[in-house]
């Protein structure tokens, strides 16, 4: 191997990278893929380097020299396609025909078939150029230059095998890994050319997304400043896009919003955390926009915060719908309260003329009926006077509605008697169709208890306090309302299942209609259960 060959041929290697990368910042006009107006110029620019690389040449011989314009025109075929290479091989041919001599032949050989190599590879990769091992791009090298080898057929016979004897150590050893590396460099570029295109890409999609977006659109630096709006953001808030850059913005929100937004958005700020705010925009034209503002840390791939990017949703119609609900419950709240009320005062008025009749009843029988029924119309009337006077118009407090209701009975037997009352229902709550019916059942119970508990005002083992207990408890939606006493208890012979008489009956068709059930229990006086498995309401 002639040692002068080998050092020229790396010199003319080393003369073709520097001139790849020349090229390397040509191509990022001139890429793969551009248009046909683009595509011969890019092979005028290949075919000159071959030029400069065929000028920096080792002449063996007179009309016989050596470069690496086949590693030019191979790598040429394979990354840069047809056109190109066949406007650089027809370059490249013409100036080897000028140089002339006996090789010339040889030389156009190698300068077709180093390009029809390249050329046909590339077809076969195709779409995957930017993904060639290095593994590959040698053996690509190879192929080019064992195709060179035999095109050293064409010399003339006499100097045949000097040539092919000093040249073919080199052309094995040096010119693939020269291919090699030139490919890797120009599949880097690719590479790079690509992402940079999908980035476009990426960029130009967001923008569009952005521009038609049915939301505004903002960002902010890490400071809060905004650097960016959308078109629909400026149309909800009625600003320029360059009014709104910085903190403009907070001009057109709302005066009475705009020193909590900015408090709240400082606050983001400095925590770094997602922020979520309901505000107005007032717009130049006077009108008002109701939006819905929420923005979150955007990252870098490093996962710094490098800023904010959020939203506003344009709510005035919700809120609007929202406000004509408020009103209309004001409204249904207030009807509901003076139905209540009114209902209260006609029970009232009932009990009004029942006290009138049990003024003038003379039969003593008679007014005690007259009694009993003002208790009942006056447990109703209690219910409503309950709803009236609480917050909720649908619910009421069995606690505070027994300890009312037994307040009254008391009085209407009279307060002298000493009889304790304990009302343990704290907590417990039911509705309207529940309340009525469990008023009634209880004043007959309470009534009951008072009247016929105690006849000597003394409890049933004569010692200790008289004390009648009234216990409401819930487990789990079920309802257990219990009335117990410690009198002198039932009559032996009673049954009170088949009792007839008006205040038992009308326990027993109350306690009927809401699906409930009925236990006594005769020890110590008397406790009356009552059970509800799922009363309306009950909680």
């Amino acid at each position: 191997m002639n040692k002068a060959f080998f050092l020229q041929l790396v010199f003319n290697a080393s003369l073709l990278l520097s001139l790849a990368l020349i090229y390397d910042l040509l191509a990022v006009r001139w890429r793969i893929g551009m248009a046909l107006l683009w595509r011969i110029p890019a092979g005028i620019v290949v075919g000159l380097v071959g030029v400069i690389v065929m000028l920096a040449s080792w002449k063996m011989e007179p009309g016989i020299v050596f470069d690496t314009r086949s590693i030019l025109i191979g790598v040429s075929g394979l990354y840069f396609g047809t056109v190109p290479t066949l406007v650089a091989m027809t370059v490249t041919v013409v100036f080897r025909v000028t140089i002339g001599g006996a090789a010339v032949g040889m030389g156009i050989a190698v300068i077709i078939a180093s390009g029809a190599i390249g050329i046909g590879w590339r077809h076969v990769r195709r779409s995957h150029l930017a993904d060639v091992s290095w593994g590959e791009m040698y053996l690509f090298g190879m192929v080019i230059h064992l195709a060179m080898l035999g095109c050293t057929l064409l010399l003339p016979r006499a100097d045949w095998w000097h040539v092919v004897s000093n040249i073919v150590l080199p052309v094995l050893l040096v010119y693939p890994a020269v291919t090699a590396l030139l490919g890797r460099l120009m599949a880097d570029r690719l590479k790079r050319d690509q992402a940079n295109c999908r980035l476009q890409e990426s960029e130009e999609r967001y923008h569009n997304l952005a521009r038609i977006s049915p939301v505004g659109i903002f960002r902010a630096d890490l400071s809060g400043a905004t650097t960016y709006v959308n078109p629909m953001w400026c149309r909800i808030a009625g600003l320029p896009e360059e009014k709104a850059m910085g903190f403009g913005w907070l001009v057109t929100v709302h005066p009475d919003d705009r020193e909590d937004l900015s408090q709240g958005w400082q606050e983001t700020i400095r925590q770094r955390k997602p922020s979520f705010a309901d505000y107005r925009f007032l717009r130049p034209d006077g009108t008002v926009a109701w939006v819905m503002g929420q923005a979150t840390p955007e990252m870098n791939a490093a996962n710094q915060i490098v800023g904010y990017v959020g939203t506003i949703t344009d709510i005035s119609e919700r809120k609007l719908a929202e406000e004509m609900i408020r009103a209309s419950l004001a409204e249904k709240e207030v009807l509901l309260k003076e139905v209540h009320h009114r209902v209260k005062n006609n029970l009232m008025s009932v009990i009004g003329l029942i006290k009138m009749g049990e003024a003038k009843a003379k039969n003593m029988a008679f007014g005690a009926l007259l009694l009993e029924l003002e208790g009942r119309v006056r447990s109703m009337a209690l219910v409503h006077e309950s709803l009236h006077k609480s917050e909720s118009l649908a619910r009421i407090n069995l606690q505070n509605y027994i300890e009312t209701l037994t307040s009254h009975i008391r009085a209407q037997f009279g307060a002298e008697r000493d009889i304790r009352l304990q009302v343990q229902a704290a907590g417990v709550e039911v509705d309207l169709d529940f309340a009525v019916p469990c008023g009634l059942m209880l004043n007959e119970l309470i009534t009951n208890a008072y009247k016929h508990a105690f006849p000597a005002n003394k409890p049933c083992s004569e010692k200790g306090t008289c004390e009648i207990i009234v216990a409401v408890k819930n487990n789990d939606g079920e309802l257990m309302l219990t009335v117990a006493d410690n009198g002198v208890g039932l009559p032996p012979g009673l049954d009170w299942e088949k009792s007839e008489t008006l205040g038992l009956k009308l326990i027993r068709m109350l306690c009927g209609q809401l699906h409930g059930s009925m236990a006594l229990d005769r020890n110590q006086g008397t406790a009356i259960h009552l059970h509800f498995a799922h009363p309306a309401g009950g909680g």
